[in-house]
């Protein structure tokens, strides 16, 4: 009995050794998430042609010669060697599509995506495709092709929807199969490009589309140990502003008028030359911004949105796009880019919270901005945008889960947790302390502590049965982490009204956080805490 206890044991030790050992190796090479992935991939494979043998949904088929498609490859190397990839990297080579039984000669096809996510597996990268004039795929003759994982899978879709139903400009978004070559990629994302037919399915007059281009970016965070001295964190103020479609705002004159309009409009932004209500349509800014927070999007990224001139308005409305939520992500949104305006604390790089920063620090925007989040932060609006597009929603989630069984491509209660993290923030539990500081000819001086991450309005004293109010508006700033912000406010008195009285225990300031329409009070404390 001891000799095959003995023996069982020099079976099992060893054993536990190896896998302890394998396990600290593949931890240190990062093998687990590689061996993952494969995992991941292997599945994604099986099941997409399984689907493929059984399903009869829409379907995308491109032909590519031999030659152009080895280009392509070409391409993609560059993009892998880059580390990041750029628009002059994308080699563009002819196609023939087929679509729903028509046939399109003529078609151009190229690798897109900036991020190695769109190119970096053997075969389901992703591609921009430009077709011949008159011809169009759902409505559109320019398009991205691409994994769903890279637009969150559903989310985009889903975002999409959430745009139209507010009445901004939204990108037409299915989900399809793609087959090129004969070999089928399984199921891809299919958006809409920015082009006159955006404008036109949006009901949008003809104008220029014009955006912080990314380029030197790309490039220098390509290169971050050949920069020297030189940050690519100040890549938003560097970067040029650039048109779509620029052929056509170029040949007219009277468009050229147009462009040059747009693009003064958003380097005066850059340049806080003029406000935010002087360059955009300031209640779609609020919208869009409300509506990302709420999907717990990890940014806002300049690099994403593009800005559309209305002729009509002479103003840049947002066009959204990228919607960029966490997947892995459980429960609230973290980097609370959608609240604070401290340049440290968003997802990526300072140059994203320079660019917010320039939206924030208006107030007339963020009071604006924050009665918007109010509205749209709630479960009840969330449920009824849903239920509208209920048919299109479930049939898309179950084509996904099909096709990604392993992945949760949605949640419905990470959604709930971040409306409701919001709604906390928007909610908090003790505001501010305003003690008492002196009285003198008349005025009442207090101080005014924010505790709280949103800027307040003081509207008035209540001292026993009068109410005192300030001569103009004043807004305190919000709480930031480390120093409280000593806010000294004067009220004036009438003078058959003493101001102040320690004995009076109803004595209290009324104040409200800025975009809401909850008056709130808060006892006077009658002690001062600052030498004045």
């Amino acid at each position: 009995m001891k000799f095959l206890k003995k023996k069982k044991l020099l079976i099992v030790f060893p054993l536990i050794v190896f896998f302890f050992l394998l396990g600290s190796w593949s931890e240190r090479y990062e093998y687990d998430k590689k061996i993952s992935k494969s995992i991941s991939n292997f599945i994604e494979t099986i099941t997409s042609n399984l689907q493929f043998t059984l399903s009869k949904k829409d379907k995308i088929i491109i032909d590519i010669k031999f030659s152009d498609y080895e280009k392509l490859g070409v391409s993609r190397l560059n993009m892998i060697n880059n580390l990041k990839a750029s628009s002059d990297m994308q080699i563009k080579v002819p196609a023939k599509i087929y679509f729903n039984d028509n046939k399109i000669n003529d078609a151009k096809i190229s690798i897109k995506g900036t991020h190695s996510d769109h190119w970096e597996k053997d075969k389901k990268w992703s591609f921009k495709v430009n077709l011949p004039s008159g011809k169009k795929v759902f409505g559109a003759n320019e398009f991205a092709l691409q994994h769903p994982a890279t637009r969150g899978f559903i989310y985009e879709w889903l975002f999409m929807k959430f745009l139209e139903y507010e009445d901004l400009i939204s990108h037409k978004v299915e989900f399809l199969e793609v087959i090129i070559n004969g070999e089928n990629l399984g199921i891809y994302n299919f958006t809409e490009a920015h082009t006159q037919e955006l404008l036109k399915s949006n009901k949008k007059s003809n104008g220029p589309i014009v955006f912080y281009n990314k380029l030197h970016w790309i490039k220098e965070t390509s290169k971050l140990n050949d920069l020297g001295v030189n940050d690519y964190k100040n890549s938003f103020y560097k970067a040029p502003i650039s048109v779509a479609n620029k052929s056509e705002w170029l040949k007219d004159p009277n468009k050229k008028k147009q462009l040059n309009q747009a693009v003064y409009l958003l380097e005066s932004f850059r340049n806080q030359d003029l406000s935010v209500g002087e360059v955009f349509d300031v209640k779609q800014i609020a919208k869009i911004f409300a509506i990302k927070a709420i999907f717990g999007a990890v940014e806002f990224d300049w690099k994403d949105v593009k800005f559309y001139f209305n002729p009509e308005t002479s103003l840049l409305e947002p066009i959204g796009r990228e919607v960029h939520v966490d997947l892995n992500q459980i429960g609230h949104e973290p980097k609370t880019w959608w609240l604070e305006i401290n340049p440290n604390n968003f997802s990526h790089s300072k140059d994203q919270g320079e660019f917010l920063k320039l939206f924030y620090s208006d107030l007339d925007f963020y009071e604006l901005y924050l009665k918007e989040l109010n509205r749209i932060a709630n479960l009840d609006y969330y449920d009824k945008v849903i239920k509208i597009n209920i048919n299109e929603f479930n049939r898309f989630k179950s084509i996904l889960n099909k096709f990604f069984p392993h992945i949760n491509t949605y949640s419905y209660e990470k959604i709930k947790s971040q409306i409701k993290f919001i709604q906390d923030t928007l909610s908090p539990v003790r505001e501010i302390n305003a003690y008492f500081l002196k009285e003198k000819e008349g005025f009442i001086s207090l101080n005014i502590e924010n505790l709280q991450k949103l800027p307040l309005r003081l509207l008035k004293l209540e001292l026993g049965d009068n109410t005192v109010s300030l001569e103009k508006n004043k807004i305190i700033k919000a709480f930031s982490l480390g120093k409280k912000n000593s806010n000294i406010v004067k009220f004036k008195c009438n003078l058959e009204i003493k101001c102040f009285n320690s004995k009076n225990k109803n004595q209290t300031i009324i104040y409200e956080i800025l975009g809401q329409k909850i008056i709130r009070k808060e006892k006077i404390l009658p002690w001062s805490n600052i030498k004045f």
